[in-house]
């Protein structure tokens, strides 16, 4: 990609691009060719969901009060364990989305290993 000699860029961090400019409409144009430059993801149309469990299910919600304790994160453990081996799936990954690993999260996946899964 061929920067115009008008805007100059700074990278502040590693998803970040500051664009600067007199020109208001090549900021615009280039950025809008950046916005379109986008990486293949490789794991598009190759992931499905193949069991999932929710707070919000009505036969779930009615073992607990609260739904933001680790007491209900590891109801959903169980049930995701309980529906996966029923499905014959053992072995898992475990995406936490950037979480640390504690609290919730935490109880979450040992209730689940608890009732059999393998991470």
């Amino acid at each position: 990609m061929n920067i115009p000699k008008e805007i100059s860029i700074e990278c502040t961090s590693s998803n970040e691009i500051i664009l600067t400019s007199i020109d208001k409409q090549k900021i615009g144009q280039f950025a809008a060719n950046i916005r379109n430059y986008k990486v293949p993801d490789p794991y598009k149309d190759c992931s499905y969901v193949l069991t999932s469990a929710s707070t919000l299910e009505k036969k779930i919600m009615s073992r607990f009060t609260n739904s933001g304790n680790k007491k209900a994160a590891a109801i959903i453990g169980e049930k995701i364990a309980k529906r996966a081996l029923n499905k014959s799936i053992k072995k898992v990954a475990f995406d936490r989305s950037g979480f640390k690993y504690h609290g919730r999260i935490k109880a979450l996946a040992e209730a689940a290993r608890q009732f059999g899964l393998n991470f």
